[in-house]
Formats: structure tokens, C-alpha cells, sequence
């Protein structure tokens, strides 16, 4: 993230360029990127590191990725960019979120829409006026872990509200692994199947009580859901990671993907439960 002299001078130069209105999932993805969430990536992909994470599940350096993050724009918006300038990235409702500066200008085969990359500035975190304690920073999170001598803990990215069942796997799993919980309720688009954010994260938060003092934390993720398939599991790992856990949960089947060449080359332990269905 810029300074605030840094932010100030970026916010002043984009009167002359141009802005580009995110989608409700640019706006997490770009919120992703900016906290270090989905570390190892900085920025949104360039045409090579988009081709191999699709042909290889890698960034064109060797680095495991499953899922391509990729800012998309329509022809007509691409057009009137070269390399060299720079876009001011907003929010639908005109607030700057982050500076960039335009290093290609690309075209997926078969799509009709463009992409854009380069380095990002970013110049402040989406504006939230809701669960705001519960949206916690990769950093600040593994902060409160060492301070609160959390050395291992299980991150269960959670996308419906918590059956009695999931909660039970949860206590399960935690006494199994010798770990503490992170419930991480994911807000993104595309998750909750319909059931709005708030009420999935007011029943995390009647739940929390229940689990036995100082060994379990609620926390929010922007994750939105990216793809169908057994990506979606592999990003979650990641992010759990760099959130400082050592364990992730996934729900019955998906566990199987999250293989053993996965955990030993993420760093991080799948732990089966059970498939949660909605209350």
C-alpha cells in the first residue's frame, strides 16, 4: 500500500487518466492482492502466468497457482490504452482503490474480453460498513496468532452457516491436530448459495461462544468463488497459509483434492468433514 504523500500524488495524477469501474469480485480479488492474501502474486496476471496456471496450475516462474486472477475489460476500454499508462481502479461507486500501471494489454483465446496487468499501488482497502472486527488482514491475523501463542491452527473456510455436525468435525478436528480454529466465513461472490453474507456470518457468531475459551477465532474472507471445481479447494489452502495456518478443512470429497503432493509442496494439511448443509 502507497504512503499517504504517495496515495495524495496518485489520487491528484488520475484526474488525466482513465478509471475503471470494478466488479463486486475485482473489487475482493483486488482486496486480496493489496493484504498479501494471495501471496505469492502481487498484481493481477499477465498473459503468461495466466496460460500456465490454466495449462499447468503454475505461474510462469514454477510457482504453484490453481486459479487464474485475472482484470478483465471490455475491447472498447482497451482500446484506449497502451502500455506505459496508468488506470486508476475504483470502486462502483467512484471511490480509487489502487493506482496501475499498464504493462500489457491481452486477449485470452476465445474470449471477447480483454485484460490488462501491471504493478499495483494500492491506495486504500475497500470501504466496509459491517462486521467491520471480523475483517482481519493476513498480517494482522498472524500477529495475533504469535501474540496469542496460537502456534498451530485449522482454517475452516466456511460458505453456509455452521450445522451442528460441522461444529462437532470442527472440535474433532482441532483436538485431533493438537490446533486452534480460524472459522473464516467466505463473503465473496458466488459463495453462500443465496443465503445472504449477514445472516451465514450472525450464525458463526452464535456458534462461537460454544467452542471452549481462547481456541477458536471468527474472522471474514472476501474470497469470491472462482471456478467450480477442485480450484477453488487449492485457493483456499493458499490463503489459509498465508493467513498463518498450518491446517486447512475441506468438506467430505473435496478433501481428496488436496493432495499429498499439495500439502508437501504448500505447506499445509488438509483435514476432511463432513459437507455442511444449510440450516
Amino acid at each position: 500500500m502507497a504512503d499517504a504523500a504517495r496515495a495524495a500524488e496518485l489520487k491528484a495524477a488520475s484526474v488525466e487518466w482513465l478509471s475503471l469501474d470494478l466488479t463486486p469480485s475485482d473489487v475482493c480479488d483486488l482486496e486480496l492482492l493489496l493484504t498479501g492474501a494471495y501471496s505469492p502474486l502481487d498484481g493481477f496476471q499477465n498473459s503468461a502466468d495466466y496460460e500456465s496456471t490454466l495449462a499447468n496450475r503454475r505461474l510462469a516462474g514454477g510457482i504453484f497457482w490453481p486459479v487464474p486472477i485475472a482484470l478483465r475489460v471490455k475491447e472498447t476500454f482497451a482500446q484506449a490504452l497502451q502500455p506505459g499508462n496508468w488506470i486508476a481502479l475504483r470502486e462502483p461507486e467512484g471511490l480509487m482503490l489502487a493506482a496501475m500501471r499498464i504493462a500489457e494489454i491481452w486477449q485470452p483465446e476465445g474470449e471477447t474480453l480483454f485484460c490488462l496487468s501491471g504493478p499495483l499501488e494500492g491506495i486504500q482497502l475497500p470501504r466496509h460498513y459491517d462486521f467491520e472486527r471480523l475483517r482481519i488482514s493476513p498480517e494482522a491475523m498472524r500477529a495475533y496468532f504469535e501474540s496469542a501463542g496460537w502456534d498451530r491452527v485449522v482454517s475452516y473456510p466456511l460458505d453456509q452457516p455452521l450445522s451442528r455436525a460441522g461444529f462437532e468435525a470442527t472440535l474433532r478436528a482441532m483436538e485431533s491436530s493438537e490446533s486452534r480454529l480460524l472459522l473464516h466465513c467466505l463473503t465473496g461472490p458466488g459463495t453462500g448459495a443465496g443465503l445472504d453474507a449477514g445472516v451465514r456470518l450472525r450464525c458463526c457468531q452464535a456458534v462461537m461462544p460454544r467452542y471452549p475459551e481462547g481456541s477458536a477465532r471468527l474472522a471474514l474472507l472476501p474470497l469470491p468463488a472462482h471456478s467450480d471445481g477442485p480450484e477453488n479447494v487449492l485457493l483456499q489452502a493458499i490463503v489459509a497459509k498465508n493467513f498463518g495456518c498450518r491446517g486447512v478443512m475441506v468438506a467430505g470429497s473435496e478433501a481428496q483434492r488436496l493432495s499429498p503432493a499439495h500439502e508437501r509442496e504448500l505447506g499445509i494439511q488438509s483435514i476432511p468433514s463432513p459437507h455442511e448443509e444449510s440450516l
